[in-house]
């Protein structure tokens, strides 16, 4: 028996599960809340749902998360900085968004030729300085991708005289974009410790179950690497949450061609599979405002999940999320006295002059760190309550005291008159306590759909809503599906419009595109909620039923299957996909799809480089540190194959292989010119893909 355990540690829960390689059997699976301050809770939690009796043959431990994601969209990370080697200082000032970073000389340009020299004497006395005020070191060289060697000269430099970690751009990236070059390895550099972090916390919990195997981690394109790899390029897991999702997906229902659904607690992913394939971003990963080169899947991501906080707008206007909440069914099991609270909800509500002016259904609980006291590295709660103002010590206190609360409570424990005016922003951004709220997930809850928590509570806050909102329960309910619904096909018919849109109507008949350019998969495409005629007809298709002398009628039909996974798809993609006329796979374990993506991929790398004609008819290899001229095309290309192909296998067998294959491929870019259109070669791009499955215990 060969067994594998995924592990998916994501926004807002943490996934396990154990499967039997063999009999491709899913043996157990576990789900529990995520713990920021330390993963490993959460994923304990997780596992102690699982009974893994033969702990020994465990082969493989395969790990997805959130973690470096978050990391960038919240600016978090360890202090890094990057030393740029023969960068234009101007360019550096308009174009890099890093900061700090150091400009020495150096460089080659894009023949490889070697633009300027090092100077050794000024490399010191700038890692000198660097080592004063970083814990890690990136570095980027103008040309990096063509010939790295002076990338080279410097790391081994700095790894030879001080006890600092540094990370090269050639260790990263192949990027031609020297600025999206440099901020890839520096976000790279950045996130290095907090995966070690992350994989020794993972690695003591597993040891203390007797589980040894090695352990991979899913990357953004879908592919396995080596905790020895993923130590040193840990910006290649950005994404890889969802993409597990997608690539777990097809495994349980071997699905060529779909749209593929992940419904999570923060977000939904919408990924295209044609012919067994997810599609690959032809661009980098971006976060935030971080242009990386690193490759990902192309998934469309919206803010709507089982999490989503349910308010309503200043004009009374129904909205779901983005913000993100613990569901009340959840907090209710968590807290006694937020449970009793609720059951006595509108006498209280109703005792505050100005509760009109709260949310209609709002409480919070108090985050409990377990090694807040002797917590040294400075974020325990200790340390976080001391940065506070006497008003946010007072109501953390106070919210210690009664185990959770709403704000109403809490001004009233605290001799507060006006419950409005107390401020629980900062203890929230600090992690101090968590925001209660009504969800999608309390609303299932609420209707019988769910059975996982407190569905007496669940059904307390809807009703609460709903008489803030003038309406009914059943009708709150109704409209909020019916909502969730809506926003689900946009999204759905908005993957589909990003692949086959005319450019005539992208652009509304407004602009026409340049000769030769083609539309990228995003803003450039109009959405359908920008769009109050496309969302007024997709509406009409959807609410089927009523007053049979509507004026309009319409229907939408996908004619690709959906694939949905996720915890709460059950409630929401039968109706939606009868709506939308597809076919619909829901698999049986479609809650864990994640953490079962985590063990069943396989280890790829590639490695590429170009070879291009120079002006006196020479041939050149961009990507090797060497002198490498040619007088023959076919010359240099054997070189570059050969090269490429130990690279690549070098590279995979790091990265946690076995049995590796490789694939060599090329490309020739001709160009027509003259009357006759004679074909003018202008360069050659060679890439080599090296596979294997993942390495487990001998």
């Amino acid at each position: 028996m060969r067994l594998g355990l995924g592990i998916d540690a994501g926004g807002t829960y943490t996934d396990t599960v154990l499967y039997d390689f063999e009999r491709q059997l899913i043996l157990g699976k576990g789900k529990a809340l995520t713990t920021k301050d330390d993963y490993t809770v959460g994923i304990t939690a997780s596992l102690d749902q699982i009974q893994i009796d033969t702990p020994e043959k465990v082969d493989l431990v395969g790990l997805s998360t959130t973690l470096a994601t978050n990391a960038l969209v919240e600016g978090k990370g360890a202090r890094a900085g990057i030393l740029l080697i023969g960068y234009d200082p101007e360019l550096v000032r308009r174009f890099l968004r890093v900061n700090p970073y150091w400009i020495v000389t150096g460089g080659h340009d894009m023949r490889g030729r070697e633009r300027a020299p090092l100077d050794e004497e000024e490399i010191r006395r700038t890692v000198e300085a660097m080592v004063g005020e970083v814990e890690v070191i990136a570095i980027s060289q103008m040309g990096g991708a063509v010939n790295p060697q002076h990338e080279q000269l410097v790391q081994a430099f700095v790894e030879e005289h001080y006890d600092i970690p540094a990370i090269s751009g050639h260790e990263i990236s192949m990027e031609m974009d020297s600025m999206r070059r440099a901020t890839t390895v520096f976000w790279n550099a950045r996130l290095i410790p907090i995966l070690l972090d992350l994989m020794e916390a993972v690695e003591k919990v597993l040891t203390s179950r007797g589980i040894t195997a090695p352990i991979m981690l899913e990357r953004s394109d879908g592919t396995l690497m080596g905790k020895e790899l993923a130590r040193r390029r840990p910006i290649e897991t950005l994404m890889s949450g969802p993409v597990a999702s997608v690539y777990g997906a097809l495994h349980l229902t071997g699905c060529k061609d779909a749209l593929v659904v992940d419904m999570g607690g923060t977000t939904t992913d919408i990924g295209l599979v044609q012919d067994g394939l997810p599609r690959l971003r032809s661009e980098g990963a971006r976060i935030g405002e971080y242009r990386t080169t690193v490759k990902t899947l192309d998934l469309h991501t919206t803010g709507l999940g089982g999490d989503s906080e349910i308010s309503l707008g200043e004009d009374g206007a129904l909205v779901i999320g983005p913000q993100r909440v613990l569901p009340v069914s959840y907090a209710a099991v968590l807290s006694p006295a937020i449970a009793q609270e609720l059951a006595n909800w509108q006498g209280i509500r109703d005792s505050h002059v100005d509760s009109s002016l709260l949310p209609p259904v709002e409480f919070f609980l108090p985050v409990q760190s377990p090694g807040a006291e002797g917590d040294d590295s400075g974020t325990g709660q200790k340390v976080k309550l001391e940065q506070l103002g006497p008003r946010e010590q007072a109501a953390w206190q106070a919210l210690t005291f009664l185990g959770g609360a709403s704000r109403i409570q809490l001004a009233d424990t605290m001799g507060y008159s006006y419950p409005s005016l107390l401020r629980m922003d900062a203890l929230e951004s600090m992690g101090l306590v968590r925001r209660v709220g009504l969800t999608p997930t309390d609303v299932l809850h609420a209707m019988g759909e769910l059975k996982l928590w407190d569905s007496q509570a669940a059904a307390q806050a809807v009703e609460a809503f709903a008489s803030r909102w003038q309406i009914s329960t059943e009708a709150a309910c109704q409209h909020i599906m019916e909502a969730v619904q809506q926003r689900l096909a946009e999204k759905v018919l908005d993957v589909i419009l990003a692949e086959t849109l005319p450019a005539k109507a992208r652009s509304n008949g407004q602009r026409a595109l340049p000769r030769g350019a083609s539309w990228a998969r995003t803003s450039d495409v109009p959405a359908i909620e920008e769009c109050a005629v496309c969302q007024h007809l997709l509406h009409t298709s959807l609410v089927k039923g009523g007053n049979n002398a509507r004026p309009l009628e319409c229907s939408v039909k996908v004619n690709l299957p959906i694939v949905a996974v996720g915890a709460p798809v059950k409630a929401y993609f039968p109706a939606l996909a009868a709506a939308l006329q597809t076919e619909l796979h829901i698999p049986e374990h479609a809650d864990v799809a994640n953490a079962l993506g985590a063990i069943t991929g396989n280890v790829a790398v590639s490695a590429a480089a170009t070879v291009s004609v120079t002006g006196d008819e020479k041939y050149i290899i961009q990507g090797l540190a060497e002198n490498n001229t040619f007088e023959d095309l076919e010359e240099a290309t054997a070189r570059a194959v050969a090269y490429l192909t130990d690279l690549a296998k070098e590279r995979a067998l790091a990265a946690g292989a076995e049995a590796v294959h490789v694939e060599v491929s090329q490309e020739d870019i001709v160009t027509e010119v003259g009357d006759e259109n004679a074909a003018l070669f202008l360069e050659r791009r060679i890439v080599a893909r090296a596979a294997g499955r993942p390495k487990t215990r001998a």
